[in-house]
């Protein structure tokens, strides 16, 4: 029995890649990795922001700096040579604001810690307007100027109120500062349904788990195509009528099986993805969806034609529908009938892997029930024909 299964799959996979169209939906998935990979490695920030220092001698400055530019995604920066040059490019519109590190920066933090005075600020901000990501951008300006003020604080705070310390001087209690480490994080996160952590990656790597689940979406709705094709030419004859079903069940399986395996590397390659476990279980639902909802859709449409013209118009309303670029609040009800909303969101959400699970399994089994007994119908009248002849 195991041998007879396993050899159908091996004759079903051969068919597979045999289709033109299968091999380059398959293609269709690396080619979206290095696309985004591509894009990982160009300049991507939603706004620019110029950095300048009045002393470009200032370690302070150039400390504060460095650290704004790493792992900035979110705001492009754009280092300039002189205040001067950052101003200009704030007039002309080549950036969204200029950010100026003052001269003797250090001293000017040393004072402003004790005196709170704003004639000791030491980060000048200049823009043109004010806008949401502008005000997004400052939360990033507040964390580098609240990292470049931590020793002053600290030592602020020791001489205040620690007066054991005093015979201790400002570069020791500096030094020891520096050697402190905190191994263990501030903030744990975790989803709401306490399921899983986000998937890692970039967050402009996020449409791509969508855009793959799509590509998947539209393989079984091909492969449903080419089923029929293959039952018209005859290809299923010798098969009885009640088990077609189970065999186009066979066939959209091992599609299914083969794009999965896809599936999983590219989400490894790409970065994108949560813990191994929880992206089977993720798998396993989203197949199941894509599997009904392809049957459901062959339903629909009986004719292979018909099935063809559709697959352009279901794409559309999948990418336009679920939450790939966007997740607007009066789509949710209607982004639960297509698959791919089951594996962007089910990594994060145990209530979407259920709401998966029952809409794959009804939706399947009231397809093959009505198959079944379309089946039985036409096998009853094939019967009768003959034995009228």
């Amino acid at each position: 029995m195991h041998c007879r299964v396993f050899t159908w799959m091996w004759m079903l996979s051969k068919r597979l890649y045999k289709k033109p169209a299968f091999i380059m939906l398959f293609l269709l998935i690396p080619l979206l990795i290095l696309g985004y990979a591509s894009v990982d490695k160009q300049d991507s920030g939603v706004i620019s922001i110029a950095l300048a220092c009045e002393d470009n001698q200032d370690p302070a400055a150039a400390e504060a700096m460095a650290g704004l530019q790493k792992n900035s995604r979110l705001i492009r920066f754009l280092p300039c040579d002189s205040p001067g040059q950052a101003m200009q490019a704030v007039a002309k519109g080549d950036v969204h604001a200029a950010w100026i590190f003052r001269d003797h920066m250090q001293q000017r933090i040393e004072r402003f810690v004790t005196s709170r005075s704003r004639e000791d600020a030491f980060i000048r901000v200049i823009q043109r307007e004010e806008s949401v990501m502008l005000r997004v951008a400052r939360e990033k300006l507040s964390g580098a100027a609240y990292s470049a003020s931590t020793e002053a604080f600290s030592l602020s705070y020791i001489r205040k109120y620690i007066p054991s310390l005093n015979s201790v001087t400002d570069e020791q209690l500096i030094s020891a500062f520096r050697e402190i480490t905190m191994d263990t994080p501030l903030f744990e996160f975790e989803t709401a349904s306490g399921a899983a952590p986000v998937q890692t990656g970039d967050f402009l790597d996020s449409p791509l788990r969508g855009l793959l689940g799509v590509v998947a979406v539209m393989a079984a709705l091909a492969s449903e195509v080419y089923y029929v094709q293959d039952e018209k030419k005859g290809l299923f004859a010798w098969t009885p009528q009640h088990r077609r079903p189970w065999v186009e069940l066979g066939y959209q399986l091992v599609l299914l099986l083969n794009m999965g395996v896809i599936l999983m590397v590219s989400l490894w390659f790409s970065g994108n993805h949560g813990p191994f476990a929880r992206e089977l279980a993720v798998l396993a639902v989203f197949s199941l969806t894509a599997l009904a909802f392809s049957f459901f859709a062959r339903m629909l449409c009986r004719n292979a034609a018909v099935l063809t013209a559709a697959l352009p118009v279901v794409m559309i309303v999948m990418i336009a529908v679920c939450p790939i670029f966007y997740d607007l609040p009066f789509l949710k009800h209607l982004q639960l009938l297509l698959p791919p909303t089951y594996w962007i969101k089910g990594l994060n959400s145990d209530r979407y892997l259920k709401c998966g699970l029952l809409y794959g399994v009804g939706l399947l089994a009231v397809c093959l029930m009505l198959r079944l007994l379309f089946s039985g119908k036409r096998s009853s009248v094939s019967d009768g024909e003959l034995a009228d002849r």
